[in-house]
């Protein structure tokens, strides 16, 4: 598995920045993001038919979109608490950091969980069935 997932990388990270990126992310942040990853940007009709893709790729969690979410939101909390606990921030900047990290954290785990197993479905690594429906 490390094998290919090592020798698809480059691939599989493209893919993953359009299951992440909304698709408000404009075509110029796109060729920005890919660049600053050390890929090849695509062109604006590439980028088309990498949207489209990963709206599919995304569609099969659509069962588990709302589980997923929720549960990401608790991980972020649990991971914020841990980085919080270790930092030296006190008192009010204690708390104004929790409210920005759990925030951030949720969104990044979420898109993160949502890709990595929309990927896993679709090179059959992982599969569910109709007790997720």
């Amino acid at each position: 598995m490390e094998d290919t997932v090592t020798s698809a990388g480059p691939r599989i990270l493209r893919e993953m920045i359009f299951d992440v990126f909304p698709e408000t992310v404009t075509h110029e942040s796109v060729v920005e993001i890919q660049q600053s990853l050390g890929l090849v940007p695509v062109s604006s009709d590439g980028e088309a038919v990498e949207r489209a893709q990963s709206t599919a790729r995304l569609e099969t969690l659509r069962p588990l979109s709302e589980p997923l979410s929720g549960m990401s939101v608790l991980a972020a909390r649990a991971f914020s608490e841990y980085v919080i606990a270790r930092s030296n921030v006190e008192g009010d900047d204690r708390d104004t950091l929790r409210s920005v990290m759990v925030n951030q954290n949720a969104l990044v785990v979420c898109a993160s969980v949502h890709t990595i197993i929309a990927h896993l479905i679709e090179t059959g690594v992982l599969e569910y069935g109709a007790k997720f429906k």
